[in-house]
């Protein structure tokens, strides 16, 4: 598929019209959005668009691909949760079609990372109501040992 020039406000707007905004402090060679999760914001979806932070212009030719991460960001670290496929710009199709379709790919490509963070949240909620689940406190078997012990003891003396 032939290269597609993508312009710098396509990307712009439908990353705004996403609910992304852009990272200042995320990098200093191109512009990087993010939006955080509506349910858990500790969870981000971040987006390295290959917008020069200079220009209006996205890289050139085979310089670089929009690049999406799912990360999950604490007081003391960023941890990355899952690096999604890349999306080149290239498309079969060329003009105001072209610059859609790569778009729509990097649409679903934000959607995949909305839908990872999804996922986790179901399995964590799914591991911490599981009544068989061991690391539900519920279920943690109280340690009577001691208590058996002592009464051993209080029935050796006793005799």
């Amino acid at each position: 598929m032939p290269y597609v020039e993508v312009p710098s406000e396509a990307l712009r707007a439908m990353l705004s019209e996403a609910g992304f905004s852009l990272v200042e402090e995320a990098s200093r060679s191109e512009e990087v959005y993010e939006r955080r999760h509506h349910r858990a914001p500790l969870y981000a979806i971040r987006v390295y668009s290959s917008i020069p932070r200079d220009r209006s212009k996205v890289r050139g030719c085979g310089q670089d691909a929009i690049r999406v991460v799912v990360l999950l960001i604490t007081d003391r670290k960023t941890y990355p949760i899952a690096k999604l496929t890349r999306v080149f710009r290239s498309s079969s199709a060329q003009g105001d079609e072209g610059v859609k379709q790569i778009v729509e790919r990097l649409r679903d490509r934000m959607r995949e990372g909305y839908r990872i963070v999804n996922e986790r949240l179901k399995a964590q909620a799914l591991k911490s109501q599981n009544p068989q689940n061991p690391q539900n406190p519920q279920n943690q078997e109280r340690d009577t040992s001691h208590e058996h012990k002592e009464a051993r003891t209080g029935a050796d003396l006793g005799r």
